[in-house]
C-alpha cells in the first residue's frame, strides 16, 4: 500500500473541485481535515480563506456565492463543526444559492465505538442539501480515482443545476493525517495517476435553453395588449438580466412589478419609468385598483414574489394566460403541482414546462 495514499487522494479531491469550477474554498481549522486543507492550499487554481468560526465562514461562503453565482466550498474537521453549518446552508437552500460542503468523518471503524467528536455526519443537513456524496475512504484503485473525479464533478454540478443550493460531500481519514511525501514506487505510481487525472479534467455540465418555449412566449406578447411583467427574487450576480427585463418592458409597454429582491427597483435601464412600479402590494391590496390592473398575460420571472397581495390576485381566480420563468424545483415543486390543479380546476386546463423554461397555464 502507498505511504502517501491519504495525501494523494486528498490532492486529487481538492484538484478536481478546483477544476469542476470551485474558485474559493473557506477552511475551518481542524484536526481531522488536516489532509484536506493542505490539499487546498497546495492547489494554485484555489483561493484559500481561514475563519475558524464554522457559522462565521459558512455566512462567508454564503456571501461569496450569493455574488458570484459560483460554489464556495467550505471545509471543516469531523463531529459537531459541520453542525454549525446548518443555519447559512438552511438560508443558502431557500434562497438558492450555490454553496458546496466538505465535512472531514472518521473513518467507519470508529462509527458506534464512543470514539471522541464521532458523529453520524451521513446526510447531516436533511433537505436542506440538495444532493450528499459518501466518498469513503481513500482507495488507490483506478475506478476507485476515476469515482473520486466523477462524483466530485457531480456535487459541483448539482450545486447550480436544475436548483441551485448547497451540496454536501463527506470524505473519510485516517490516522495519520499529516501529508507524506511519495517517496516509495507504490506512492510514486499512484501520485502519477492522480497527475494523469488532475490533466485530463472533469466532465463539466452547461444549462440548455428551450428555444420553443421562448418563442412561445414572443408570439403571446405579440398577440396581447394588456400584459403585466413581475419580477421577484432574482439573483444579483446576474445584472444582465435587469437589463433585460427593461428591454422587455419597454418593447412591450408592460408595466414592471419589481420587489426589493428583484435587483429591478432601482435599476435606471431602458424600462420607462412610469412602467417600473415598485411599491405594488399596496395597488394590489385595492380592490377598485386590482379589477383595471388585472391583465390578460401575466409574465413572472424568477422566484415568486413575496407579496401576499400578488398571491391573492393569482388565487382570486386569475383567467388569463400566463407564463412562470422558474427554476425547476419551483415549477416541479408538490406546492406548485397543487397550484397547477387549483388552477386546471377553476380554468379547465394548464400546461407546464420544466427545468428553466416557460410555463404557461390557461
Amino acid at each position: 500500500m502507498s505511504s502517501a495514499l491519504l495525501t494523494e487522494w486528498s490532492r486529487l479531491l481538492l484538484g478536481t473541485l478546483a477544476r469542476a469550477g470551485v474558485e474559493h474554498i473557506v477552511l475551518s481549522p481542524g484536526s481531522r481535515s488536516t489532509p484536506f486543507a493542505w490539499a487546498a492550499l497546495r492547489e494554485p487554481k484555489l483561493t484559500c480563506h481561514s475563519l475558524w468560526d464554522e457559522r462565521v465562514a459558512a455566512f462567508f461562503a454564503l456571501g461569496q456565492a450569493r455574488l458570484s453565482g459560483r460554489p464556495s466550498l467550505l471545509l471543516c474537521t469531523s463531529g459537531t463543526a459541520a453542525a454549525n453549518y446548518f443555519p447559512a446552508l438552511l438560508e443558502a437552500s431557500l434562497a438558492r444559492v450555490p454553496v458546496l460542503v466538505l465535512t472531514a468523518d472518521r473513518p467507519f471503524e470508529l462509527q458506534h465505538s464512543a470514539a471522541p467528536q464521532t458523529a453520524d455526519q451521513t446526510k447531516l443537513f436533511g433537505d436542506a442539501a440538495r444532493a450528499f456524496f459518501e466518498l469513503g475512504g481513500p482507495d488507490a484503485a483506478p475506478s476507485a480515482l476515476a469515482g473520486v473525479v466523477r462524483s466530485v464533478a457531480h456535487a459541483v454540478a448539482r450545486t447550480r443545476f436544475p436548483d441551485p443550493g448547497p451540496v454536501h460531500l463527506n470524505a473519510r481519514a485516517r490516522k495519520p493525517l499529516e501529508p507524506n511525501a511519495a517517496v516509495d514506487a507504490a506512492s510514486v505510481a499512484l501520485r502519477d495517476a492522480v497527475d494523469s487525472l488532475l490533466a485530463q479534467g472533469p466532465t463539466v455540465t452547461a444549462r440548455v435553453t428551450a428555444h420553443a418555449d421562448v418563442s412561445r412566449l414572443a408570439q403571446a406578447c405579440a398577440e396581447t395588449a394588456r400584459g403585466l411583467i413581475v419580477v421577484g427574487p432574482h439573483s444579483a450576480h446576474e445584472p444582465e438580466a435587469a437589463v433585460q427585463l427593461a428591454r422587455l418592458a419597454a418593447i412591450t409597454g408592460y408595466p414592471l412589478l419589481c420587489e426589493g429582491t428583484s435587483q429591478l427597483r432601482f435599476f435606471s435601464g431602458a424600462a420607462p419609468e412610469a412602467a417600473r412600479i415598485d411599491a405594488f402590494e399596496w395597488l394590489l391590496h385595492s380592490a377598485r385598483l386590482r379589477e383595471p390592473l388585472r391583465p390578460d398575460l401575466l409574465l413572472s420571472f424568477g422566484s415568486p414574489p413575496t407579496s401576499g397581495a400578488y398571491e391573492r390576485l393569482l388565487s382570486r381566480g386569475f383567467s388569463g394566460c400566463r407564463f412562470v420563468i422558474a427554476p425547476a424545483r419551483l415549477s416541479g415543486s408538490p406546492w406548485a403541482r397543487q397550484r397547477a390543479r387549483e388552477r386546471e380546476q377553476r380554468t379547465g386546463g394548464a400546461r407546464r414546462g420544466g427545468a428553466d423554461r416557460a410555463t404557461r397555464a390557461h
